[in-house]
Order: C-alpha cells, then sequence, then structure tokens
C-alpha cells in the first residue's frame, strides 16, 4: 500500500494530445527577388491601358475648302487671321488650323488665285483676291 495509487497519486495518459503544428516556412530569397515579385503582383492587379485620343487637327484640304468660299471675293487686303475657321476650340487645334490656312494661302498664291503681302517681319500677313484695287504703293506681290 506504500505505493502511489493510480486514480488518487497517479494517473493514466489517456489519449494523446492534440497539440496543433506550426509551420514557420524559411524563404531564402533575395531583396531583389522580393522587390521583383511585389512589383509584378502589383503591375498584374492595377494595370490600366493607356488610350491616347486621336488629335483634331485642322488640314491643309479643309482650308483650301474653307478659303474657297473667299477667292474672288475679297477685293482689299484682309488680315490672315479674319479667315481662320469661326468654331475654333483653341490650343493645338487653332495653331493647327492657323498653319494649314496659312500654307493654303500660299499655294492659292503660287496658283494665282490670291495675293499675299506681309508689311514687316514677323508683321500680319495680309490676302486679297488679284486684280483688287492697288492703293499705298503697293505692287500687290507675293513678299512674304
Amino acid at each position: 500500500m506504500a505505493r502511489p495509487q493510480l486514480g488518487r497519486d497517479l494517473y493514466l495518459r489517456g489519449a494523446p494530445e492534440g497539440l496543433p503544428t506550426i509551420d514557420r516556412p524559411v524563404y531564402e530569397i533575395s531583396l531583389y527577388e522580393l522587390l521583383t515579385a511585389y512589383a509584378e503582383e502589383h503591375r498584374r492587379r492595377h494595370t490600366q491601358v493607356l488610350t491616347i485620343a486621336l488629335p483634331a487637327f485642322h488640314s491643309i484640304d479643309e482650308a483650301l475648302r474653307h478659303l474657297g468660299q473667299f477667292i474672288g471675293h475679297v477685293p482689299e487686303w484682309r488680315e490672315l487671321i479674319g479667315f481662320l475657321p469661326a468654331d475654333l476650340r483653341g490650343g493645338v487645334f487653332r495653331r493647327s488650323a492657323l498653319a494649314s490656312t496659312f500654307a493654303a494661302t500660299l499655294e492659292l498664291a503660287r496658283a494665282g488665285r490670291l495675293e499675299l503681302r506681309q508689311d514687316r517681319t514677323f508683321g500680319p500677313i495680309y490676302l486679297r483676291s488679284p486684280g483688287g484695287e492697288r492703293s499705298g504703293g503697293q505692287s500687290g506681290g507675293q513678299s512674304a
């Protein structure tokens, strides 16, 4: 009786305990590889397609059609700016309209359908129909 008694001094083990096992993975990766993987995943999630709208430019053909309405109806010198389309939106479209209208006037002057004049360097450009009134000693030549 001097020995430990079962149930009083000594207990049986019973069913084994189900302790959870925590696996701690060990990664052997460099900082560069980690950042590359992060960047690739970020790019995949946040990819956006860049769509660039086609710019609206005024073509020389449009300028020729627009100036064609005025051929023969401009007896006096008028500034080139006055012949720009009325629906100018500003910015790049305005600059393209001015450039194409100027190129169209050069084509029409070369064909003899318009006369051009510029009084000073970087000054305004004037145009009129050929054979308009001759005033101020201007010969109506094509000096641009």
